[in-house]
């Protein structure tokens, strides 16, 4: 199973807008995001994000570009500090591929406790950025990408 975490994108102040939307600023980002991973031919079946706005508009703007054939599922449990155990319940068993659109601390937490089985944060995850992980039959799992909204404006995909 392969497991695609995304940050969302930068969004307005809450002094500008309570509900704090993308910016336009990261909008683009976004955008420049999803051309990435619609070059990379993902076959999945559904998006996960959040229950905040920024990462509906995040999840969304990635499926119109990429991933047509995904569906977008808003969850319970994933914005910033939920209990990421939670969500790990919900990982196993899982056998299709997922993408799950969140926040800081919620996603490098998540990938710390799959990848070093502890919930502290390894790993930076600006906005717009994505950590790309696999396992093998939901045990082990291996972070096998990283990308920032930097690294695609330089072309230096790792």
């Amino acid at each position: 199973m392969r497991l695609y975490l995304v940050r969302h994108g930068k969004a307005v102040h809450e002094q500008l807008d309570p509900q704090r939307p993308l910016s336009q600023e990261g909008r683009d980002e976004v955008k420049e995001m999803a051309q990435f991973i619609k070059a990379l031919r993902l076959n999945l079946a559904e998006v996960f994000h959040s229950t905040k706005l920024r990462a509906r508009e995040t999840a969304v703007l990635i499926k119109d570009a990429a991933l047509p054939q995904a569906e977008i599922v808003e969850k319970e449990g994933l914005c910033p500090n939920d209990n990421v155990d939670n969500f790990m319940k919900a990982l196993q068993g899982r056998r299709q591929d997922l993408m799950v659109v969140g926040h800081l601390p919620f996603l490098p937490c998540l990938a710390s406790l799959l990848t070093v089985d502890e919930e502290r944060t390894f790993f930076a995850m600006p906005p717009g950025s994505m950590v790309m992980l696999e396992s093998t039959e939901g045990k082990v799992w291996y972070v096998t990408g990283f990308l920032t909204p930097d690294m695609i404006g330089s072309k230096e995909y790792l």
